[in-house]
């Protein structure tokens, strides 16, 4: 496993912005789509060389939709969002056009209705649906999947609740052979960890 680092300015987020919405006014972006929309664009053909389609998988919140998830409930709370491209879109589409597919699949997900059908309540906790879950989720694929992870609300333990007299988190990883790592230095800066299976020249 091979990890490269690249840092993101808030004025080339910003540029980004400002010519997606010159383009569509309907591509208002985020700066985690932009992120991994860049990312997938520069590396997709070194982390995973031989597949003919790429997979994004961003993990959803579901308590941002289903307000009664209780956070001190037990069980997961969390869902796969996929984003499929060929590796021709990738190079034909533009970094904002790339965000914005990747921003309506997320939105389905995030769907008041979806959700209610995918999962239900009960005294302990969480429950999915089955045969919801069986017909939306997919194995994670090595040859095909990038997993996408946003954890810049963890850049310090304050953020978790925590005092700072405890110590710091020095480094986070993801037991996955393809990903992308959003986080943020305490200083502010926002950067993403590229991991792979080949060495980066």
């Amino acid at each position: 496993m091979y990890t490269k680092r690249e840092y993101f300015t808030e004025e080339f987020l910003n540029e980004i912005k400002k010519k997606a919405k010159a383009e569509n006014p309907q591509y208002t972006i985020s700066n985690n789509q932009i992120i991994i929309s860049f990312l997938l664009k520069k590396y997709h053909n070194h982390i995973l060389p031989g597949a003919e389609k790429i997979r994004l998988r961003n993990a959803i919140s579901l308590r941002e939709v289903y307000s009664e998830i209780n956070p001190l409930f037990i069980g997961n709370a969390e869902f796969i969002s996929m984003a499929e491209f060929t590796k021709d879109e990738i190079d034909t589409l533009s970094i904002y056009q790339i965000a914005y597919r990747l921003k309506e699949s997320i939105r389905k997900i995030r769907d008041e209705d979806f959700v209610k059908n995918l999962l239900y309540l009960y005294e302990y906790g969480i429950e999915f649906n089955t045969d919801v879950f069986k017909k939306y989720y997919h194995s994670y694929n090595i040859d095909t999947d990038i997993n996408s992870s946003n954890l810049t609300h963890l850049n310090d333990l304050e953020s978790l609740g925590l005092s700072s007299n405890i110590g710091s988190i020095l480094d986070i990883g993801l037991a996955t052979y393809a990903s992308f790592m959003i986080l943020k230095e305490k200083s502010g800066k926002i950067f993403t960890d590229i991991t792979g299976r080949y060495p980066f020249v």
